[in-house]
C-alpha cells in the first residue's frame, strides 16, 4: 500500500511537470519562477541552448526556495565537517563557489574548504543535485568564459593581456585563466601568458587569500593571482586602483585590458556611476594603444549582471545599448544575451575608437555610437533569438523537456532501489505486501531476483546525468519491464494469491503512467 502511495505521488509530480506549458499561460504564472511577463524575453532554455548547456529545471517556485534555504542551512553546518577555515558567505560569495563546483567547475572544487565538501561536489556527488541555482549560475559563467576565450584567441601574442575581475569574490575564473593560458613545465603550452587581477572589498580579499592558501591548487598558479582591495561605492579611490593596473605600472608596449563583471553592480549604490568609471578606465588604456590595429586591441567589458533598472528594463538589448553608448565614456555593445535571474543581462561592450571618444566629449553621443558601430558587429546570438520551430520529427540534441523527465525518472528509480535495499535488510515491508516471507527466508533464486531489482534501480543513477538519452531510455524500459516480471514471478510463492491481479495492475499502472508521460513530453519537445 505504501509503495502504491509513493508511486501515485511520483506520478502527480511528473504530471505537474507536464502541465508546465499550460501553467505558464495561466493567470497564476507568477507563482512559478521564470514565468512572469518580464521574463518571457529571456528564457533560460534559450540561453542554455545557445551555450550548449542543459537548462535549469522548470520547477515550482517553492522548490527553488526550498533549495535555497537548504543550501543556506548546509553552509551553517559546514564548519562542523572540516578543520579548514570556512569563509563568510557575504553577498553569496561562498554559495556561488559551491554552485560552480556542483556545476562541474573543477578549479572551484579545489578551492572548497575541507575534503567533505569536495566529496559532495565530486562527479558522483553532483548526481544528487537537481539543476536549479547552480545551473543558472553555470549559464552566466559559461557565457563569460566563452567570450573571454574568444578575446584571448583574437589578441596577438605580442599584446600584453590584462584581465581585471571586478567584484571577484571567491570566484575561480582568475585561477582557471592562468592555468589554461600559461607556458609551464606540465605540457601546457598555449602560446601566451596573461595577467589576472581580482578586485573586491578588503574583507573579501583577506578571506580570498585564505581560501587560495588552503586550496588544492598549485602554489605557483595561486601566487600569480593579483588581489587588489577596492570599494566601488568609493569611486575616487576605486578609480586610482583601477587606473594603476590598466596603465601597467609604467610598463611600455601594446596592451589590451578586459574587465569582467559577474553579478556585481546589483550590489553597489550607484550602478550607472560604476559603469561610467569602468568606461573611463577602459578608454584610458585604449587611447594609449590606438594605432593601425587599434580596433583589434580595443579594451572590453565582459559582463553578466543586472544593468540599472531606471535605464534598462528586464534584459532589453536596445536599452542596454543606449545606456552603455550614452555613458560619459561610451561603450559599444557588440554582443548581448538575456537570461532569467538577477544577473539578467550578459554581453560584451568595447571601448570606442579614438575619433568616437572625441565626439563623445564634444556631446555628439548618438553620432559617435552609430559611426563607431560596424555593420558586422550584430551578434550571432541576436540572429538566433527567435529560433525557428522544428519542422521534422527529430528531437533537439539536448536540453528538452524529455531529457528533464528522463533524468527525473532515473533518479526516482535509483532512490527506489536504495529504499528496497534498506527494506530487505530491515523491516521487509515489500515482501510482506507481496504476501512473501521475509527476504532472508526466501529461496536463493528469490533473493537473487531481489538483489538484481536493487542493482537495476541503483544503476539508473549513473544514467541520470552522465548517460546519453538512449541509455536513459533503455534504463527506464529495463526497470519497468523487470518490475512487472518480478510481480508475476512472485505469484507462485505468495501467501496471498487473491491480490495477485491488483498488485500486477498497480505495477503496470505505474509503468503506463510513465510511458504516457514519455510520449507526451517527446511530442512537446519536438514542438519546442
Amino acid at each position: 500500500m505504501r509503495r502504491t502511495l509513493y508511486a501515485l505521488i511520483a506520478c502527480l509530480f511528473i504530471g505537474h511537470r507536464i502541465s508546465s506549458d499550460a501553467l505558464r499561460q495561466s493567470s497564476f504564472s507568477f507563482k512559478r519562477r521564470g514565468t512572469s511577463p518580464q521574463y518571457n524575453a529571456a528564457s533560460a532554455a534559450d540561453a542554455a541552448r545557445k551555450l550548449s548547456l542543459a537548462p535549469p529545471l522548470t520547477a515550482p517556485k517553492f522548490v527553488w526556495k526550498m533549495a535555497w534555504n537548504t543550501g543556506k542551512f548546509a553552509l551553517k553546518v559546514l564548519p562542523y565537517t572540516t578543520r579548514s577555515y570556512v569563509p563568510v558567505d557575504s553577498n553569496v560569495n561562498l554559495s556561488v563557489l559551491y554552485w560552480k563546483s556542483i556545476g562541474g567547475d573543477g578549479t572551484a572544487r579545489k578551492m572548497l574548504p575541507g575534503s567533505f565538501s569536495r566529496l559532495m561536489t565530486s562527479r558522483a556527488g553532483r548526481l544528487f543535485f537537481p539543476r536549479l541555482h547552480h545551473q543558472n549560475v553555470k549559464i552566466r559563467s559559461e557565457y563569460i568564459d566563452t567570450r573571454l576565450r574568444e578575446i584571448i584567441e583574437e589578441t596577438p601574442e605580442e599584446v600584453a593581456l590584462r584581465i581585471c575581475i571586478v567584484g571577484a569574490g571567491f570566484d575561480s575564473r582568475g585561477v582557471k585563466l592562468i592555468e589554461e593560458n600559461s607556458n609551464n613545465d606540465n605540457g601546457n603550452d598555449n602560446g601566451r601568458d596573461i595577467e589576472v587581477y581580482e578586485f573586491d572589498l578588503p574583507g573579501v580579499i583577506e578571506e580570498k587569500r585564505i581560501v587560495l592558501s588552503q586550496s588544492k591548487l598549485a602554489k605557483d598558479v595561486v601566487d600569480r593571482v593579483n588581489l587588489r582591495e577596492i570599494d566601488l561605492n568609493n569611486l575616487e579611490t576605486a578609480r586610482g586602483v583601477l587606473l594603476e593596473v590598466v596603465r601597467g605600472g609604467g610598463k611600455e608596449g601594446k596592451q589590451r585590458v578586459v574587465v569582467v563583471l559577474e553579478a556585481v553592480i546589483i550590489y553597489v549604490d550607484d550602478p550607472t556611476a560604476v559603469l561610467n568609471l569602468l568606461g573611463e578606465v577602459l578608454h584610458d588604456g585604449n587611447a594609449r594603444d590606438e594605432g593601425e590595429d587599434g580596433d583589434l586591441f580595443r579594451n572590453a567589458l565582459v559582463f553578466a549582471d543586472r544593468l540599472p533598472k531606471e535605464s534598462v528594463s528586464y534584459a532589453n538589448e536596445e536599452e542596454a545599448r543606449s545606456l552603455l553608448g550614452g555613458l560619459d565614456w561610451g561603450l559599444e555593445l557588440t554582443d548581448f544575451m538575456p537570461k532569467p535571474g538577477l544577473a539578467s543581462s550578459m554581453g560584451v561592450a568595447q571601448a570606442q575608437a579614438a575619433q568616437a571618444q572625441v565626439k563623445i566629449k564634444e556631446g555628439f553621443v548618438d553620432a559617435a555610437v552609430s559611426e563607431s558601430q560596424p555593420e558586422a558587429a550584430v551578434p550571432e546570438t541576436q540572429l538566433e533569438s527567435q529560433p525557428t520551430p522544428m519542422l521534422n520529427d527529430e528531437l533537439p540534441p539536448r536540453g528538452t523537456k524529455l531529457d528533464e523527465f528522463l533524468v527525473l525518472v532515473c533518479r526516482c528509480y535509483a532512490g527506489a532501489g536504495l529504499a528496497h535495499a534498506v527494506d530487505f535488510a530491515t523491516a521487509n515491508k515489500l515482501p510482506a505486501a507481496a504476501g512473501l516471507v521475509p527476504f532472508a527466508e526466501l529461496p536463493p533464486l528469490g533473493q537473487a531476483l531481489g538483489v538484481l531489482w536493487v542493482v537495476v534501480g541503483v544503476g539508473q543513477l549513473a544514467a541520470s546525468e552522465g548517460g546519453s538519452r538512449a541509455m536513459q531510455q533503455a534504463g527506464l524500459i529495463l526497470y519497468g519491464a523487470y518490475e512487472i516480471a518480478l510481480t508475476v514471478a512472485a505469484w507462485s510463492i505468495t501467501n496471498d494469491p487473491d491480490r495477485n491481479l491488483s498488485r500486477l495492475g498497480a505495477a503496470a499502472g505505474v509503468q503506463l503512467a510513465v510511458a504516457f508521460c514519455f510520449v507526451e513530453l517527446r511530442r512537446q519537445s519536438m514542438n519546442e
